[in-house]
């Protein structure tokens, strides 16, 4: 997830007839340094940095992450994307706001179709850019082109002070976690205001879903959503709870893990909340010696509010 636990930063960086010769005024992607045209008929998302035609199933995400370009590069090669389930197309050498860099084309079978994306990594001062377009294949003909067209015509320029602007929640830090770094409309939180190496340190990732989702059953959902986590393996001696935080029906969940790269024993935290569209996730790791951190994972995760 490339910088220690690269593959962390990249959990808010995954799946979400145009007339070629419109064009849109240019748009600030609020939380980033990203100006941009959109295609026509894309509107300014609040679930993720970026654009959306939802009736299309198309999307533009903007996500910035604390890295230089270069430790991204390598991600993106053929053999990496393959890995990965999204196989390289094509790519192109292009100039983007002055910079040269590349246009990738690649493939991803997601919800039982296929779709095309136009990937775009660029250069900021402190953070490496990864604009990612997508569209179904079946529409290739209609949306390729004009999503295209709005990555090249990206513009970079000063962020704006609030670093969660655009955010549609926001959480508190506790008095040991301070803010780490923002992915997109992801939060990660750290000891040190630092994303360091080492399964023992305490991690707190807080952010929303970017899709809406139907959650009958709550605790089923975050269950299952718990077993889904990359990161760790054995999930054991899960404790539950219901609970309300700022007005949302939730379920937190404790228990025992372990690393799923070192094998190091891990105690786990997760809340879910659902506001009947949607839900936003709160996950946190520590090593088993520094069990005391969930307490503030918990501080932190129940802290949100809209």
């Amino acid at each position: 997830m490339p910088a220690p636990r690269f593959h962390i930063l990249l959990l808010a960086v995954s799946l979400a007839a145009v007339p070629a010769a419109a064009r849109s005024e240019a748009v600030r992607v609020p939380g980033t340094p990203v100006v941009m045209e959109p295609p026509p008929g894309f509107k300014a998302e609040t679930k993720f940095p970026g654009f959306g035609k939802a009736e299309d199933m198309a999307s533009i995400m903007v996500s910035a992450l604390p890295v230089a370009a270069d430790k991204v590069r390598p991600g993106l090669t053929s053999a990496a994307l393959a890995a990965k389930g999204t196989p390289l197309l094509g790519q192109e050498a292009v100039t983007v706001d002055g910079q040269s860099t590349t246009l990738y084309r690649v493939s991803q079978q997601a919800a039982g179709r296929e779709f095309r994306k136009w990937i775009l990594l660029l250069d900021a001062e402190e953070s490496a850019l990864l604009i990612v377009g997508t569209f179904p294949a079946s529409s290739e003909q209609a949306l390729s082109g004009p999503i295209r067209a709005a990555l090249l015509s990206t513009r970079l320029v000063a962020p704006a002070a609030d670093p969660l602007e655009g955010m549609p929640f926001r959480v508190q830090p506790s008095s040991r976690l301070r803010l780490a770094t923002r992915v997109g409309n992801t939060l990660l939180f750290t000891e040190t205001g630092q994303v360091t190496v080492g399964a023992e340190n305490p991690l707190l990732v807080v952010g929303a879903a970017i899709s809406d989702v139907a959650i009958p059953d709550l605790e089923a959902f975050a269950r299952a959503r718990a077993a889904r986590t990359d990161q760790v393996r054995g999930l054991s001696g899960l404790s539950g709870r219901a609970l309300e935080v700022d007005g949302l029906a939730g379920y937190e969940l404790v228990g025992q893990a372990a690393d799923k790269a070192s094998g190091a024993p891990l105690r786990f935290y997760q809340l879910v909340l659902h506001d009947g569209t949607t839900y936003y996730l709160a996950q946190g790791m520590v090593g088993a010696a520094r069990a005391e951190f969930v307490e503030e994972f918990r501080q932190v995760a129940t802290s949100f509010d809209r």
